[in-house]
C-alpha cells in the first residue's frame, strides 16, 4: 500500500511538473509577444522622431526667411524716417503762415460782431410777425381738430357696425358647428356606454381570473413551502455531522427552495478498512423549483452510488453520478442542458492524521492550513456532471490526495457566494473570498459562521440575491 501511495504521489508530482513546464512555456510565449510589441512601438517612435526632425528643418527655413523680411523692413523704416524729417520742416513753415492767417481772422471777427447787432434787430421784427401768425394758426388748428374728431367718430361707428355684423355671422356659424358637435357627442356617448358595459364585463372577468390566479399562487406557494420541508428533510443533519467533526453550513437559498444541496454519509470501518466520511456540496443548474427537483435527484444518486453500488473512490463516484444523470434525464437523445457542479471529499485518518481525497466537477476545494495560516485552493476537473454539451467531454474525473494536519479546515462551496454582486455591480470574486478565509481561518467555527453572514450582508446590501449560496465548513 505504501509503495502504491509513493507511486501515486510521484505521478502527481510529475503531473504538477508538467503543468509548471507548460505554464513556463506559455509565459515565454507571452514574453516573446511583448518583445515583438515593444519592437513595433520603438519603430513607430523612430518614425515619429524622423517626422519631427523634418518639421524642425522646415521651421528653421521659415525663421531664416523671417530674418530676411525683418532686415528689409528695417531699411524701409530708415527711409520713412528721412521722409518724416523733410515733412517736419514744411510743417514749421505752414505754422508761420497760420499765425498770419489768425491775425486776419481777428479782424474778420470784429466785423462779424457788427453784423450780429443788425441780425438781432431783424430777429425782433420777425418775432412780432410770428405772434401775428400764431393767432391765425390757433384758429386754423381748432378747426382741424374738430374735423379730425368728426372723422374718428364716423370711423368708430363704421367699425362698431362691422364688428356687430361679424359677431352675428360667427355666432351663426358656431351655432351650426355646436349643433353638429352635439350630435357627434351624443353618438360617441352611446358608443362609450356600449364600450363601458364591455369594459365592466371584462373587469369582472379579470377580477374573477385574478382571484383564481391568487388562489393558484397561494396553492403553489404552499406546495413550494411544503417542498422546502421535504428538501430540508433530505439534507443531512448538522447535529449528525458534529458528532464527528466541528462543522457548520452556510446555506442561503435564492428562492423558497434551492438548487444547491449538501450531502454527508459515513461508511463504518470493516475488516482491513478504516472509517470513511464522505461529504459534498453540489450546485445544480438553475435555482428555485427546477433546481430543487434536480438537487433531489442528485442527492439520491450520491447516496445510491455509495450505499448500493459500493463505489468508494470520489472520482469514480462522480463518473457513476454522471452516467446516472445521463440515464435519468436522457441527455444522449435530447438537448436538456441540466447539470451539476460538485465538490466531493472523502476524509480518512492514517495514523490519526487526516487525509482528504478530493474530486471536483468544476468546483475547487478551499483548504486553510492552521500551522502556516495560509489558504490553498485545490482545483477539480474542469467539467460539470451531466449537461447535453458534456456528452462529448472526455476529460476524466480525477482524485487529488491532500495530506492535512489536525486543526486544518476545508471549505466546500458553490459559486453563489463569490458571484454575488454589490451595489456597484461588482462580483465578490474568488480572490476576495480566499483573502477573507485567510483572515478568519484562525477563529472558531461559530465566529466564522457569523462573520460569513455579516460579510455577505454588508457586501450585498439592498441588491437582490443572484444565486443559491452554500458553504460547508469542516474542521479536521
Amino acid at each position: 500500500m505504501r509503495e502504491k501511495e509513493r507511486v501515486h504521489e510521484q505521478e502527481q508530482m510529475l503531473l504538477r511538473q508538467k503543468e509548471q513546464i507548460a505554464q513556463q512555456q506559455k509565459a515565454i510565449e507571452e514574453q516573446n509577444i511583448l518583445i515583438e510589441q515593444r519592437k513595433k512601438s520603438i519603430d513607430s517612435l523612430l518614425l515619429q522622431i524622423s517626422k519631427q526632425t523634418e518639421v524642425l528643418n522646415e521651421q528653421n527655413e521659415h525663421l531664416a526667411r523671417l530674418r530676411e523680411d525683418i532686415l528689409f523692413q528695417q531699411t524701409e523704416l530708415r527711409q520713412k524716417i528721412a521722409i518724416l524729417e523733410t515733412q517736419k520742416d514744411s510743417i514749421n513753415a505752414q505754422q508761420v503762415l497760420i499765425a498770419e492767417q489768425k491775425s486776419v481772422m481777428a479782424e474778420n471777427y470784429a466785423r462779424l460782431d457788427d453784423l450780429n447787432i443788425e441780425i438781432e434787430e431783424r430777429r425782433k421784427d420777425i418775432e412780432k410777425q410770428k405772434e401775428e401768425l400764431g393767432t391765425l394758426a390757433g384758429t386754423i388748428e381748432s378747426q382741424r381738430k374738430y374735423m379730425f374728431l368728426m372723422a374718428i367718430v364716423i370711423a368708430l361707428v363704421i367699425f362698431i357696425v362691422f364688428y356687430v355684423y361679424r359677431n352675428f355671422k360667427q355666432k351663426k356659424r358656431l351655432s351650426e358647428s355646436l349643433t353638429k358637435k352635439n350630435h357627434q357627442i351624443e353618438t360617441q356617448s352611446e358608443e362609450l356606454k356600449t364600450v363601458n358595459h364591455e369594459l365592466i364585463a371584462q373587469r369582472d372577468q379579470l377580477r374573477e381570473k385574478n382571484e383564481y390566479i391568487e388562489l393558484q399562487n397561494e396553492y403553489i406557494t404552499d406546495s413550494i413551502k411544503y417542498a422546502t420541508r421535504i428538501q430540508l428533510a433530505l439534507l443531512p443533519s448538522i447535529v449528525e455531522i458534529r458528532k464527528t467533526f466541528d462543522s457548520f453550513v452556510f446555506y442561503r437559498p435564492k428562492d423558497i427552495v434551492s438548487g444547491d444541496f449538501y450531502w454527508y454519509m459515513k461508511v463504518p470501518a470493516t475488516e482491513g478498512a478504516r472509517d470513511k466520511y464522505y461529504m459534498a456540496v453540489v450546485d445544480c443548474t438553475g435555482h428555485g423549483v427546477p433546481g430543487s427537483l434536480l438537487s433531489m435527484i442528485g442527492s439520491r444518486i450520491l447516496s445510491e452510488t455509495l450505499a448500493e453500488n459500493k463505489i468508494f473512490s470520489p472520482s469514480e463516484m462522480l463518473k457513476a453520478m454522471n452516467f446516472s444523470l445521463f440515464r435519468i434525464l436522457r441527455h444522449s437523445s435530447s438537448e436538456i442542458s441540466d447539470g451539476m457542479d460538485v465538490c466531493l471529499c472523502l476524509i480518512e485518518y492514517h495514523n490519526e492524521q487526516p487525509v482528504v481525497t478530493y474530486a471536483g466537477a468544476k468546483r475547487p476545494l478551499i483548504v486553510y492550513e492552521s500551522q502556516t495560516k495560509t489558504v490553498e485552493r485545490v482545483r477539480g476537473t474542469g467539467r460539470s456532471i451531466g449537461g447535453f454539451m458534456q456528452v462529448k467531454y472526455k476529460t476524466p474525473f480525477e482524485n487529488v490526495i491532500v495530506s492535512l494536519q489536525k486543526g486544518d479546515i476545508i471549505y466546500l462551496t458553490t459559486d453563489g457566494f463569490i458571484d454575488q454582486n454589490n451595489s456597484n455591480r461588482k462580483k465578490y470574486g474568488t480572490p476576495r473570498f480566499t483573502k477573507f478565509i485567510a483572515e478568519i481561518g484562525h477563529k472558531g467555527l461559530e465566529a466564522q459562521e457569523e462573520l460569513l453572514k455579516r460579510e455577505m450582508d454588508e457586501w450585498q446590501g439592498d441588491e437582490p440575491q443572484r444565486d443559491d449560496m452554500t458553504i460547508m465548513v469542516v474542521k479536521l
